[in-house]
Parts: C-alpha cells; structure tokens; sequence
C-alpha cells in the first residue's frame, strides 16, 4: 500500500479489532463499572493488553515480515518475529508493573484474610514467570501475523501480472543468451581456420555452444524461469570450457564457497554474470578465478585475477 494510505490501513484495522473485542467483552461491560477494581481489570487486561497486542500484529505483517515474506526469506521472517514477540513481552512486564501490577501481575486476589489476623499479602509474578505466559500470547499472535501475511500476498498475487512478467523475464533473458552464444560463435571462426585446433578444439567448442543453446532454448526450467543452482553451476562449467577452447590467453577456474544443495537459481544468470564481468578483462592474459559464494541462499559472482606461485 502507497505511503500516503497507510493511516487509512492503520485506522481499518484497528475498527475491526475494537469491534471484536467489543464483541469478545460486551456481556462483562455491564458489570465492569461496579467497582473501581473491575473498571480497571477490564481495560487493562482486555483494552490495553489486547491493544498492544494489535501493534504488535499489525507491525509484523505491515512492517517487519512483509518484505522478507515476499522474498521467501523465511527464516529470517522467522527470527524478526522471535525477537519482536520477546519485545513486547518485555514491554508488556513493564506496562503491568507500572500501570496495574494488581491486575495484571498478582497471581492471586485475597478476598479472605485469617481470623483476627493481617489479610494476607498479594504475591506478583516475577519476571521470568510472567514473561513465559505473555511469550506464549505473543506467539500466538505472530502465527496469526504470519497467516494474515501470506493470505495477503495470494490475494494480492495477480496471476496474469506474474505470467506477464514471467514471459518478459523469459524473452529479456533470451535475448541477452542468444547475443552471449552469437559472440563465440562469431570467436569460433579463427579456430575453424586453424586446422591444427579444428579436429579437436573446434569440434568441442561446436559441441558446447549447442549444448549451452539447448540449456538456453529448450530446458524446462530455464522457460519457467528458475532452476537449481546446481544445474547453474554446471553449463557455467561448460561455458567456462568453451571459453578455454576460443581463448586461450585466459585460464578461467571455479571455485564454489558455500552449500549449494537446495539453492534456487535464475537460468542463464551466472553466465551472464561472468560475461559482462569477463568483457571488462578481455586483455587480461593469466588465470582468472570465478569465485562464487553462497550468501543468504543466493549465489554471488566475483571474478579476480590469480596470482602464480615461481618457482
């Protein structure tokens, strides 16, 4: 929602939560102004608390899990809500020790004292012993947080916008592909006319330059538009031998830092990637790395020259 939205958003929600609660404590209210104790029981423990636990929700889904939810970045989701509950029980410790430790944190009211003795005096809730009730609230309402979330995002999700978006992906993806193989094809020239590396080198360079269009035309995962990284990593290897066959100045190696079992991937991605950096060290003659890590389940590219050790 745009920013200038926001209140109305803000102020929508908080009416449909008044009016359940309103719903949830209506047959109380008549009795909720017998006594100053009650008045108070009922806007602290319902009113209050159930405001507190509003913003909380409402935080969490407009806020803080609402982009790494839409990312798939579940576990992160995960850990900013842990930590956002456990502030909020922390804040909740402190709003009943300040406002109503009587209402709030007594574990029990004496209505009896001992015959011709002292009424006995109320006992509170320590820290820790409070803290785990209201933790176990504050879950609660992160896991309603996350089911609202993601309701939202399927109802927001407009299936011919993605489709829309999944071809214009597909074909800008193509295009840049089909130039990347047009070039080394055009470098496979040179190496035709050679007959000493025709039999060998330019039969191989033919045979990867039609297994990269295959991968680029006709894989199943590449028109859908995500594959594994594994696959990835694989006709990035053969797109790293193509390139020893037509040019030789440049000795490319792999290396892979991370897990790379279950990782997502972008088809064609790497590759050009490595393309578009290579085009910048297109005079570079020596070993050049292509370093690739594993950073938050996404794989990050870097390619920097490599040093050789003389003896």
């Amino acid at each position: 929602m745009k920013a200038h939205k926001e209140p109305y958003r803000y102020l929508v929600h908080l009416a449909i939560f008044v009016a359940l609660l309103l719903l949830y404590t209506y047959r109380q209210l008549p009795y909720a102004f017998a006594t100053t104790f009650a008045t108070r029981w009922l806007l602290i423990r319902y009113f209050l608390y159930g405001l507190i636990n509003f913003h909380l929700f409402y935080l969490l889904v407009f806020w803080l899990i609402n982009q790494p939810v839409k990312e798939h970045r579940y576990f992160r989701s995960v850990w900013i809500a842990v930590a956002t509950a456990a502030a909020f029980t922390c804040l909740k410790y402190g709003v009943g020790k300040w406002i109503g430790a009587d209402v709030v944190l007594q574990k029990m009211i004496s209505l009896l004292s001992p015959k011709g003795g002292k009424p006995i005096a109320p006992t509170l809730f320590t820290f820790w012993e409070y803290s785990r009730m209201a933790f176990k609230t504050s879950i609660g309402v992160v896991i309603l947080a996350f089911g609202y979330r993601l309701f939202l995002d399927y109802r927001n999700e407009d299936p011919m916008e993605s489709q829309l978006s999944l071809v214009a992906s597909n074909a800008s993806r193509l295009s840049a592909g089909s130039q990347l193989l047009l070039q080394h094809l055009k470098a496979l020239n040179p190496l035709l006319t050679d007959e000493f590396r025709r039999g060998e080198e330019g039969v191989q360079a033919i045979l990867l330059i039609s297994e990269l269009l295959r991968y680029l035309l006709y894989d199943k995962e590449t028109t859908e538009g995500v594959t594994t990284l594994k696959k990835e990593l694989y006709f990035l290897q053969q797109y790293i031998s193509l390139r020893a066959c037509l040019y030789p100045h440049q000795q490319l190696e792999l290396q892979v830092t991370g897990e790379e079992e279950g990782i997502r991937a972008i088809p064609m991605e790497l590759l050009l990637a490595a393309e578009k950096q290579l085009g910048q060290l297109q005079h570079y003659q020596g070993r050049l790395l292509i370093d690739i890590r594993i950073e938050q389940q996404k794989p990050v590219l870097e390619i920097k020259g490599r040093q050789v050790a003389v003896a």
